[in-house]
């Protein structure tokens, strides 16, 4: 095992150090450490979350399962699930560079129910290094085929709501991951 461990040692220490998780050390702690005591004081009080006005892109659409060929014709067959896109702003914007403020997410649901009639909601939180819909919306798919409609949001630091400075999913500051943890959650 040593020998293993020896071996990936060589190979990390090659790699630029801005490729690296926390790469700019610790970054801004007072204000990760500021938007924590809000969220916390909210809590303690037993305060409502703060209203948010949902805009929605364009109509729902069909979701479709997969392409295939058909004599050289390609053609798409439904999943039986609608999807529709959308964004709102961040209750926590004031903590978050401006890439990040913006919350776009996608909305799930069985094609044959309408949005009134759902029963069931599931959010499909990413894990770390989901930049993208595709795994969670496979997941998506599976539940609405039960029933479960699912919204599915692009986390702070993540895809579409990463800062420029920032290579893929890796969060440069240990304030920054505080951040994207916290705005996620409120």
């Amino acid at each position: 095992m040593a020998c293993i461990d020896s071996c990936f040692k060589c190979c990390v220490s090659v790699v630029p150090s801005s490729k690296r998780f926390f790469s700019r050390g610790y970054g801004d702690i007072e204000k990760a450490m500021e938007l924590r005591s809000k969220l916390l004081a909210q809590l303690a009080e037993g305060a409502k979350p703060s209203p948010i006005t949902v805009e929605w892109s364009g109509q729902e659409e069909p979701e479709t399962r997969d392409m295939r060929c058909f004599f050289g014709i390609p053609f798409c067959r439904s999943s039986g699930v609608t999807t529709r896109k959308g964004f709102f702003i961040s209750p926590a914007s004031d903590y978050l560079p401006a890439e990040s403020q913006r919350v776009d997410f996608r909305l799930f649901r069985p094609a044959d129910t309408q949005m009134s009639e759902v029963k069931r909601i599931a959010l499909l939180l990413p894990s770390t290094g989901d930049q993208f819909y595709w795994y969670r919306k496979k997941v998506a798919i599976a539940l609405a085929k039960e029933g479960v409609a699912s919204i599915v949001p692009m986390f702070p630091f993540y895809g579409s709501r990463r800062p420029k400075h920032q290579y893929m999913h890796l969060i440069t500051t240990i304030s920054e991951f505080m951040q994207a943890t916290l705005a996620g959650t409120i």
